[in-house]
């Protein structure tokens, strides 16, 4: 999801070409089956379509990628820069109407198998991968996170390059010099020691940290 990133540099007048450049990953990945068997997953979404069709001619991961795709510009481009601090925001005509037509809320591994049917599950494997990624279950994460799939395989796997060495890092090193150039103090191995909450909206109003042994609370609007 470089546009992403990309997106949020913009947003501060930079251009996240001045911090790091982007390596697409052909391979994405290796997948290592028991008795250590591996197969190396095509990085491009073309490539995913010719390993599928190698595999089963009759799949249909293109309706499936087509469907998701629909799915991630939405989330990507709209719904994803929604504060979420009212719930009229969610008074939305089209995530009323995906919600309404589309299958979001059913396992997204059921929803796989509506489309693909390998025997071996080696195709069906791939696709859970992004979602496994993040932490989730396939069996019981919502089907609209077949947006995952096509973030993964469509926009591909990206590697942080011409970044001193950072790798992965880089990211939030670049967006650190950001901060700091518009006057953010960024206090690292700083121990929280309370969190204040104002007692009739019980949102947080100040934070308290031990830096250098010294107590300090400061004001706050918020806590991430």
């Amino acid at each position: 999801m470089p546009e992403v990133f990309d997106a949020i540099f913009l947003c501060f007048g930079e251009r996240r070409e001045n911090f790091y450049n982007l390596t697409l990953l052909d391979p994405a990945y290796r997948l290592i089956l028991p008795g250590n068997d591996t197969i190396d997953v095509p990085g491009t979404i073309e490539g995913l379509f010719q390993f599928a069709d190698e595999r089963d001619a009759d799949n249909g991961l293109r309706d499936f990628m087509t469907d998701a795709k629909y799915l991630y510009e939405k989330a990507i481009y709209e719904w994803l820069y929604k504060p979420m601090s009212s719930w009229f925001e969610l008074v939305d005509l089209s995530l009323l109407v995906a919600g309404a037509t589309r299958s979001m809320f059913g396992s997204f591994e059921a929803y796989i198998g509506t489309f693909i049917s390998d025997d071996d599950n080696i195709l069906t494997t791939i696709l859970k991968w992004p979602v496994i990624f993040i932490g989730a279950s396939p069996r019981d994460a919502p089907s609209m996170y077949r947006l995952m799939s096509y973030a993964g395989y469509a926009k591909g796997t990206w590697y942080p390059t011409d970044c001193n060495g950072l790798g992965m890092a880089a990211p939030a090193v670049g967006l650190a010099e950001i901060a700091r150039s518009k006057g953010v103090e960024i206090k690292l191995n700083t121990e929280v020691t309370l969190i204040n909450f104002d007692s009739e909206t019980q949102n947080a109003n100040a934070i308290c940290t031990t830096f250098d042994s010294t107590y300090h609370c400061e004001q706050v609007d918020g806590v991430v």
